[in-house]
């Protein structure tokens, strides 16, 4: 009798790590594993190459510095930090959270939490297939924060000319 082949079908919620980034990390994991806080020399080593990763992805992403840049331990804490952060941080330019219905737990936790601030969440429908509907969009409304709706073209020119915030989720 042959084993079941296996299919796994949630590389939404965790994949293998891509065979070059394993390569490329390697030997942090084995020699340079050092606290990049720690004075001593593991951990200098570490906090050096910490910093050239940052620079890299700065340049990449064109980041206006690269102390802009911040590495978290995963997706939660990742959203936790930027909607509380700048919704906190913008409270003067409103107060209502706008994203969809079907996001991570983290995104629609957050927004919960806010609500406890003061602030107000919306949650907007979407399609069959997931999406906003396109025109929902046109609602927006100048002092509105907006989260973790799925990007496209539109939602883009809204927010920029709203000078909103977008926080998008793209960990794996």
């Amino acid at each position: 009798m042959s084993t079941p082949r296996r299919i796994y079908m949630d590389y939404a919620a965790g994949k293998p790590v891509e065979p070059r980034v394993a390569e490329a990390m390697l030997p942090y994991a084995k020699s340079s594993w050092g606290n990049p806080s720690s004075l001593h020399t593991l951990g200098q080593e570490a906090k050096r190459a910490l910093e050239e990763a940052r620079g890299r992805i700065a340049e990449l992403i064109n980041a206006e510095k690269k102390e802009n840049i911040i590495f978290t331990s995963g997706a939660t804490e990742s959203n936790n930090m930027a909607i509380k952060g700048v919704a906190n941080r913008n409270k003067d330019r409103g107060t209502r959270i706008i994203t969809s219905s079907v996001e991570h737990m983290s995104v629609v936790n957050s927004c919960k939490f806010l609500t406890t601030k003061g602030f107000e969440d919306v949650f907007l429908p979407v399609n069959q297939y997931g999406f906003v509907y396109s025109f929902v969009l046109r609602l927006f409304r100048k002092r509105e924060h907006i989260f973790s709706l799925q990007i496209f073209h539109s939602l883009g020119l809204i927010i920029k000319a709203k000078r909103q915030y977008l926080n998008c989720i793209a960990t794996n």
